[in-house]
């Protein structure tokens, strides 16, 4: 849910950017939202953040494969905006107004609107990027989630895992065999 409100904000920003009249010192100060990302990235958001929702709620694997595709794609998105965002802001604060003070209030409207959006943009990969982490793992019925970062395992090894014993197992029976027991096992002196 903190997706879509994230890229709804950043399409609300990116409207506000494009309400201001078209001229030079416009698309210089307002930089990132003439690229559009403010409207590439909102959408790129909230198709991520729709994803998360319904496949929390269903379950199936097309949409826990587009989920993560989704999130995948969202956190690019998101990664690219920041370089985006950064070269605007320290346009913004390069580009000289000479002491005009429209000018001045423009440049720093654009430049608190590109911070905001930064400080968005973060968020939505503090967001993404783990949830762009996640696999799952089917059994019958049932998925569960698995964090990549903890499954270090090769694709074969995961399918055929269920088929073999623990090894905590077999040393447990090793354990058993080595200590001696305090019943005799010689068979032949039996009456």
């Amino acid at each position: 849910m903190a997706q879509i409100m994230i890229g709804v904000k950043c399409f609300f920003y990116g409207i506000i950017g494009f309400l201001v009249p078209n001229s030079e010192m416009y698309r210089i100060i307002f930089f990132s939202i003439y690229t559009g990302f403010s409207f590439c990235g909102a959408l790129s958001f909230i198709v991520s953040g729709s994803l998360t929702v319904v496949s929390a709620k269903k379950q199936t694997k097309s949409l826990l494969r587009g989920n993560l595709g989704a999130n995948i794609l969202s956190t690019l998105v998101s990664i690219i905006g920041i370089c985006i965002l950064s070269y605007n802001l320290t346009k913004n604060c390069r580009y000289d107004c000479k002491e005009e003070t429209f000018c001045l209030g423009i440049k720093s409207i654009a430049t608190e609107l590109v911070i905001v959006l930064i400080i968005l943009t973060c968020l939505q990969i503090l967001i993404s990027l783990p949830l762009s982490m996640l696999n799952y793992n089917v059994d019958d019925k049932n998925i569960h989630w698995i964090s990549i970062l903890f499954c270090w395992k090769t694709p074969s090894e995961g399918l055929y895992q269920d088929l073999f014993p623990q090894t905590s197992i077999y040393q447990e029976l090793e354990r058993k065999e080595e200590t001696p027991s305090r019943y005799p096992t010689d068979t032949s002196k039996q009456i």
